[in-house]
């Protein structure tokens, strides 16, 4: 019974992982407008994904069918699928055939988030999109200062279609905010899947109208957890997943999350984790390559603008599982010949495009954070991020350590003997020497992926600015209040930048309690639970007559 119990839990762990790999957000903001984040040069913001998607392309008042307020996933449908589960789930445990488990998963699935699919060209052929918000005010906006906001001209557009159709219309927006302005070159802000666009543009268009690029939380070599997911290379560990439930989860838990953290901390240390996930993965192995590809043909993987966030390492073993014969590659080629092109000329081309800009005269900065646990579901998951994408991903190479690690006394020795210790963060987790750019490269720690905070577009602005003045490019070395590293002490949008030392390095940062302080927590909850209990009977025989 107790074996039949943990393959059905780690079942429908299965199926969580697989929808907690689809229901990425990236919030888009168009923030406040401020003479403190006011560029000279007017700023063009490409923000990620997450803008509303209309029912009507051309129409502001037809219905959203995701973006904004609505989810990808919409509310009651995983609950409604989890209390359908057990039947088709025990089937599949007592006889291996998990057909009727996966048609279920899949077609529910498919039901809510095909709704936003595009078709089998990579294209919303019915319609929706969002040509109603491109051009919203379009006019000379210098009123701060005499500047322009950072946010004063954000592309908004469908965030599901070629990066290379985006391109073009952000080099259309380009022009038209050239006009309005008079001014003969604009910045780039490129933020999540901002980036992408911002680098098929470049490979398309040149560098001649761009003054200045800031790839802020870039997947510049994809976001490892859609590539786990894309290719069905999905890895959790007993340690990774710890660290995320340790790290990620409020500190104002409630008594059963507290007791289920302390309770997982406990398994993990005497490798009692080890055990329910070599049942998932047995499991896994046996459902993924029928869900997997079906579901994201129908939402996801229909979308040319998400495959571009299947970094280099995923790429090939994620078309052999959702294009696995010559039937479905003919049935899907015009996605795939969108996929292949943003693949071959952008993805393995990230640095020659970044390098060739900086030959042009374009400042190419980057804006990474980190501080923060993944979702444990790919290989990069120990890596220091910013909760979706790894501190090496965008900034195209930097070190990181494992989460909840420090560089070895032996690593750090060496970059002594290298001349690369002024590129190791004060709190000894991050080496920007081996990042693509590492003297134009900032570290933010304690700010999430979609999280926006204030001080950090006044601190992009500023670096803008200063390339303008300078009429060069300007370094982590330049600026006093911004070095390479630096740390907000919460997510409040109005946090503000503070210079990390060696002396605060880890201020806020000592998420890991020691296993004696768990296993008191478990023992004191367990404790209160039997007392709350055995109150309850006496009460209960104590009012009973007899």
């Amino acid at each position: 019974m107790k074996n039949l119990v943990k393959k059905a839990l780690s079942l429908i762990l299965v199926t969580l992982l697989i929808i907690s790999g689809c229901c990425l957000t990236c919030f888009a903001s168009d923030g406040t407008p401020s003479a403190d984040r006011a560029t000279a040069i007017p700023t063009v913001y490409i923000q990620g994904y997450g803008a509303e998607i209309f029912a009507d392309a051309n129409d502001r008042n037809s219905e959203v069918i995701v973006g904004g307020a609505v989810p990808f996933l919409t509310d009651g449908v995983l609950g409604g699928m989890l209390e359908n589960i057990m039947e088709p789930l025990m089937k599949g445990i007592t006889s291996g055939d998990y057909t009727e488990y996966n048609d279920l998963v899949a077609e529910t699935l498919i039901a809510d988030l095909g709704r936003f699919g595009l078709d089998e060209n990579g294209e919303p052929s019915d319609g929706s999109g969002n040509f109603c918000t491109r051009e919203v005010n379009l006019i000379n906006k210098k009123w701060y200062g005499g500047k322009y906001d950072i946010y004063s001209y954000s592309l908004i557009y469908d965030w599901r279609v070629d990066p290379f159709v985006t391109a073009a219309e952000l080099n259309a927006y380009i022009q038209k905010v050239k006009a309005v302005t008079g001014s003969d070159k604009v910045n780039l802000v490129g933020r999540c899947l901002g980036a992408n666009i911002v680098l098929a543009y470049l490979s398309e268009y040149g560098y001649d109208d761009i003054n200045a690029v800031n790839f802020y939380v870039a997947g510049l070599d994809g976001f490892e957890i859609v590539g786990a997911l894309f290719s069905g290379q999905i890895v959790v560990d007993s340690d990774a997943l710890n660290r995320f439930l340790q790290s990620s989860l409020d500190s104002e838990e409630d008594e059963l999350i507290s007791f289920a953290k302390s309770f997982v901390a406990i398994l993990n240390f005497i490798n009692g984790l080890d055990l329910p996930i070599d049942v998932v993965y047995g499991i896994y192995e046996q459902v993924y390559t029928d869900i997997i590809p079906r579901v994201l043909k129908e939402s996801f993987g229909s979308m040319p603008a998400f495959w571009s966030f299947v970094g280099t390492d995923y790429y090939e073993a994620a078309m052999k599982l959702n294009f696995p014969d010559a039937e479905e590659q003919a049935k899907y080629a015009g996605l795939i010949e969108k996929i292949d092109r943003y693949h071959n000329e952008v993805a393995v081309r990230t640095e020659e495009i970044i390098n060739a800009a900086i030959d042009a005269g374009v400042g190419v900065y980057f804006t990474a954070k980190y501080g923060f646990t993944a979702v444990p579901l790919s290989k990069e998951s120990d890596l220091h991020n910013d909760g979706t994408v790894s501190v090496t991903s965008q900034t195209l190479g930097a070190t990181s350590t494992s989460f909840g690690e420090k560089f070895s006394k032996e690593y750090l020795e060496n970059a002594e003997k290298n001349g690369t210790a002024k590129y190791i963060s004060p709190d000894k987790c991050i080496d920007a020497s081996t990042a693509v750019r590492p003297d134009n490269t900032w570290f933010i720690r304690g700010s999430k992926h979609e999280f926006m905070p204030d001080s950090i577009d006044i601190m992009i602005a500023k670096i803008f600015d200063a390339t303008v003045k300078s009429e060069k490019y300007v370094t982590v070395n330049d600026f006093e209040e911004y070095p390479q590293y630096l740390y907000v002490e919460s997510l409040d949008e109005y946090a503000p930048l503070n210079i990390m030392t060696e002396e605060n390095a880890n201020d806020g940062f000592d998420w890991d309690v020691s296993i004696f302080a768990h296993l008191s927590n478990f023992l004191e909850k367990l404790l209160n639970f039997v007392s709350e209990l055995v109150n309850k009977i006496l009460s209960l025989i104590a009012n009973t007559e007899i």
